[in-house]
């Protein structure tokens, strides 16, 4: 149920992120910069309660070996929801931010490939997207479509677990 709970509250403040901005952000944390009346404590309880409700699960259904990789997805997620994204106010937060994320989107691939390989096939979608955007010569923002991409892998991860 949390699981189903961590997945709606997501969708839906994506949902709202892109209509408020008019168009689809650069990356999550980003989108929150645009919607100054918002402020960076929705970010931080949005992620906050991502890692509540889904994290649990993912450590519960983690094999031995991938328990520790679990733990610190978690710690990274933790990390990403308490430093807001803002270069101009927060130098230092930014930096701990983006490392964060790069530590979450690895290991919680790492867990995937270690447990569910066939989820990677969830990728797909978006590598063939980024290959025909990239031929066409558009621009293309990356970043927002491999965090939902990850969201998706680790919310289907624990779905079937």
């Amino acid at each position: 149920m949390n699981i189903i709970i961590a997945i709606t509250l997501f969708f839906a403040y994506t949902l709202i992120l892109c209509v408020a901005n008019k168009k689809i952000p650069q990356s999550l944390s980003k989108a929150v910069l645009a919607l100054p009346q918002l402020g960076t404590w929705v970010w931080t309880l949005f992620i906050g309660a991502i890692s509540a409700l889904c994290f649990p699960t993912l450590i519960n259904t983690s094999s031995e070996p991938t328990f520790p990789l679990a733990f610190i997805t978690l710690m990274a997620m933790l990390t990403i929801a308490v430093c807001p994204l803002d270069q101009q106010k927060h130098k230092d937060t930014t930096i701990a931010h983006t490392i964060a994320t790069y530590v979450a989107i690895i290991c919680s691939q790492l867990i995937i490939i270690m447990n569910q390989p066939i989820l990677l096939l969830l990728w797909l979608p978006y590598l063939a997207a980024a290959a025909y955007i990239y031929k066409r010569k558009e621009k293309f923002i990356p970043t927002f479509w491999i965090e939902i991409t990850c969201f998706i892998t680790i919310f289907a991860y624990c779905l079937l677990q």
